[in-house]
Formats: C-alpha cells, sequence, structure tokens
C-alpha cells in the first residue's frame, strides 16, 4: 500500500491487487462502503474476468438472476436511468424515483393513443415502450408535469405542447384525411 500525504491527512495512491498481486493505482478498483480503506481487494480487471469465468462456468443461472433481478427492479431501474438523463441534459428534476417508478408501474396504456405498454429488454425501444414526458415543456420535472407516453407517441410529440401537438395532428389529418382511400 503506497500512502501520499496532503495537508496531514494519509492518501492511498496505489495498492496490491489481492488476486494478481500487481501493485496498481486506486481508481483500479472498484469503490466499497464496507471496507475499512473504501475500495475493493480485487483489482477491476480481475473482477471482470471472475465474472466472464463465472457466467462461462453457469450460464444459466447467470441468465435466471439477470432475468429474475431485471424483473424485480425495472421500473426503479428505468425511473433512476430516465431522471439521471433528464439532469444531465439540464433539466431541473423536482420529482423522486420513488414517485416516477410508482407511475411507472401504474400507468399501462399510453393516455394518447390507448396502446398497452410492452418491455423489451436489451438495446433500443419498441414503439409501444414506456418513456417519460413533460405535459409542459417550459416546466421541470415534477409529479403534476410528467406523464407516461408511449415511444412512438412521445417522438411524435417531440418538443411541442400537448396543444400545438394536437394542432398539428388536425392539419396532417385534414391535409391527408381521404389518404386511406387512394391505397
Amino acid at each position: 500500500m503506497n500512502l501520499w500525504v496532503f495537508r496531514g491527512v494519509k492518501l492511498m495512491v496505489k495498492r496490491h491487487c489481492s488476486k494478481c498481486g500487481q501493485l496498481k493505482s486506486i481508481n483500479d478498483f472498484v469503490k466499497r462502503t464496507d471496507t475499512k480503506d473504501g475500495h475493493a481487494r480485487i483489482c477491476k480487471q480481475c473482477k471482470n474476468s471472475n465474472e466472464r469465468l463465472r457466467r462461462k462456468l453457469d450460464p444459466t443461472k447467470s441468465r435466471r438472476y439477470n432475468k429474475k433481478s431485471r424483473d424485480k427492479y425495472t421500473s426503479k431501474v428505468r425511473a433512476s436511468s430516465s431522471l439521471s438523463s433528464h439532469r444531465k441534459r439540464g433539466f431541473i428534476v423536482e420529482i423522486t424515483t420513488e414517485e416516477l417508478t410508482e407511475m411507472l408501474e401504474t400507468t399501462t396504456h399510453c393516455p394518447i393513443c390507448g396502446c398497452k405498454f410492452e418491455m423489451r429488454y436489451g438495446n433500443g425501444f419498441l414503439k409501444t415502450s414506456q418513456t417519460v414526458d413533460r405535459i409542459n415543456n417550459e416546466q421541470t420535472l415534477t409529479k403534476d408535469n410528467v406523464w407516461i407516453l408511449c415511444h412512438a407517441c412521445n417522438s411524435m410529440k417531440g418538443s411541442l405542447t400537448m396543444k400545438e401537438y394536437v394542432e398539428y395532428s388536425r392539419m396532417i389529418v385534414e391535409k391527408f384525411g381521404g389518404y386511406n382511400d387512394r391505397i
């Protein structure tokens, strides 16, 4: 363990990995709150190699665990991810993860088109995936200014207010209202 003293405080800058034995930067170790120094005993590289080996040796157990965990925490993870994404884009977020999780779990159909929400795991969205939308795009994310829409409706609505979205939709219907008759 290499220590560096800064203003009278001892800071650890390097340590040995208990698996590979190499002396590595403290940044090469995962942070852990349950250890004395706040970092794991094995380096990230060894940890990842252990995980790959574990999954390779028993892939069905890994899949079962991942599905069980995913099913249990999906709404909470999606809520947390969505709020984090909004914060990173500069929005003020005043709704809690718990409030948004509850909204995701209780909203089963899109309030605009009425489609039933579907979940898909992996990359990308289905047209019927749940997404978080601000009712008034000028305001912050609050419980009263957020609703759950399907991905298709949220994509079409974009940054429009609901009033602008309805007017835009009417214009399309007026222009192409008899489109089905021409097919």
